[in-house]
């Protein structure tokens, strides 16, 4: 099927995010038990917390055809999403690992504008208290040219990831 992209040939946010997610996933070895939680205006997750399930060939295969069908819109709900990814690590034997993929410009829940100034420092300050709990290291991946790529590499570097740029692969 053709690329979504745009007028100029370029992959879209999402059609990057999709691939970088669908690399993730096909390459989680034995032994790791994964979810996905999925996000533009809404928070939507795979499997509820916090069940996490194997990395199976046939779950691996199921969370990357549920995860293509979801369409995208508007809105980058950044904060949400590492809040639910939380309630993954509040389990027995729970998350400790967090992989963001982000055009890294989170928005605000009802206006659809960027975050800035104030009220992302407010935001990422919430996240970086409930992470002291769960202590979930983030790898975040940046996605398109317009990411704020400040933000991805601060995310990572507070939480002992790493950042990777995803238009350079």
């Amino acid at each position: 099927p053709p690329q979504e992209g745009d007028e100029s040939g370029e992959k879209s946010k999402i059609v990057l995010a999709r691939e970088q997610l669908k690399k993730s996933i096909e390459t989680l070895p034995k032994g790791v038990w994964f979810n996905v939680v999925f996000y533009s205006t809404d928070v939507q997750v795979w499997k509820d917390p916090p069940e996490m399930v194997p990395a199976t060939e046939e779950n691996k295969q199921a969370a990357i055809a549920w995860f293509m069908e979801i369409p995208a819109d508007g809105y980058t709900q950044t904060f949400a999403a590492l809040g639910k990814a939380h309630d993954y690590a509040s389990g027995k034997g729970g998350a400790d690992t967090i992989f963001l993929l982000s055009d890294g410009s989170p928005t605000g829940p009802d206006s659809g504008e960027p975050l800035t100034g104030e009220a992302l420092e407010a935001d990422y300050q919430v996240f970086l208290e409930k992470n002291k709990i769960y202590k979930c290291v983030v790898h975040t991946i940046g996605v398109g040219r317009a990411q704020n790529r400040p933000l991805m590499q601060k995310i990572a570097r507070d939480t002992g990831g790493t950042y990777r740029d995803a238009n350079r692969d």
